[in-house]
């Protein structure tokens, strides 16, 4: 309990803006390395999220953390998505994958928890944890590490074609970035994408006291399981649940059908910094890039929610010129125009005047 409440205590919102400047280098970092190219969300989502991520819960990242971290949530999303299963005793290949990779990871947490390691400034979530102790802090820090990937991973794939598909909102959000402050209706619009596109899209509990549900009886030890993706769909609790509309969170907040982390004491304790990535992607991607988007041609329901066929480009942005009478020629003018698109990173200075 200790480890979780200094967990908490990292991923609240004070804590993660602590470290914000950070997690916005690493997207910056992030977009730039896709830019001028076209490519497959679904492809680079995971690495993307967990670079993202890392300046929260890692601080400075030992150089072969985020590989074994990839290799290992790999290896799990494949075991959950198989078409055949077989028991947890049966000595499988796909299983002693699993269990090399998962080694792997415990040898890098203990790397970065090591006693000679500096502390960040401010701290991660791994110094936070270091201080803490206990038995079980490099396990904790390990499945936080690994249950970060795939729920970011598909957020932020979904993000990428909701973003391609709204142009008019786009605008909205390139015109509030660019006002600078805070970013209500880009955290609309994240929202929004969670509500339609939850990543975690079939959550489940074991009950641990006899209970009664919906009529129906339950015992000790049953696996409950129940869909976000249905419930925030259902007409019940939203007016046009189909429609993508940022506009129905300019309300008093959240209605209780709407699950995206989870519920309750067991709510997923990084859900505030997986927001805040989302939002500062948002804000970020349409403020430096143009964004193209292809597809998709389908939704796959597997371990995580994710588009299929699905195909994006990133272009840099040139701000708008003023007009020709408010402006003298350049000498930069004819170097910009032999670019049909500007070279991944190209950032134009202000023209002459």
């Amino acid at each position: 309990m200790a480890v979780r409440e200094a967990i908490g205590r990292v991923m609240k919102p004070a804590g993660v803006r602590a470290r914000q400047d950070l997690v916005d280098r690493a997207i910056r970092e992030a977009l730039a390395g896709l830019a001028g190219r076209p490519f497959d969300p679904v492809e680079v989502t995971w690495e993307v999220g967990l670079r993202s991520a890392l300046p929260v819960c890692a601080g400075e990242p030992t150089p072969d953390l985020v590989p074994v971290l990839l290799a290992s949530s790999a290896a799990g999303r494949g075991l959950v998505d198989a078409a055949i299963r077989v028991p947890r005793w049966w000595p499988s290949a796909h299983r002693r994958r699993i269990r090399a990779a998962n080694r792997r990871v415990r040898a890098e947490v203990a790397r970065l928890m090591a006693d000679d390691r500096p502390e960040s400034s401010p701290p991660s979530l791994v110094d936070v944890v270091r201080r803490t102790g206990g038995r079980a802090a490099g396990r904790v820090v390990a499945t936080g590490l690994l249950s970060a990937i795939p729920a970011a991973g598909g957020a932020w794939c979904w993000l990428l074609r909701e973003l391609g598909r709204h142009p008019d909102e786009v605008r909205l959000l390139r015109r509030e970035a660019a006002a600078g402050g805070d970013l209500p209706h880009t955290t609309a619009f994240v929202r929004e994408v969670l509500r339609l596109h939850p990543p975690a899209w079939l959550l489940g509990r074991n009950t641990s006291t006899p209970l009664e549900l919906a009529g129906a009886a339950i015992p000790v030890g049953t696996s409950v399981l129940f869909s976000p993706y249905l419930l925030h769909r259902d007409p019940r609790w939203w007016d046009e649940p189909g429609r993508f509309s940022p506009r129905r969170w300019s309300g008093s907040g959240a209605p209780d059908a709407y699950l995206p982390f989870g519920a309750g004491p067991r709510v997923c304790t990084g859900a505030h910094l997986a927001l805040t990535i989302m939002v500062r992607t948002a804000a970020h991607l349409v403020s430096h890039y143009d964004l193209a988007v292809e597809g998709p041609t389908g939704t796959c329901f597997g371990s995580v929610l994710l588009p299929t066929g699905m195909r994006c480009s990133l272009t840099p942005r040139i701000p708008e010129a003023r007009s020709p009478e408010a402006r003298r020629p350049s000498l930069l003018d004819g170097r910009l125009a032999s670019f049909a698109v500007p070279p991944p990173g190209f950032e134009p200075g202000p023209s002459a005047s």
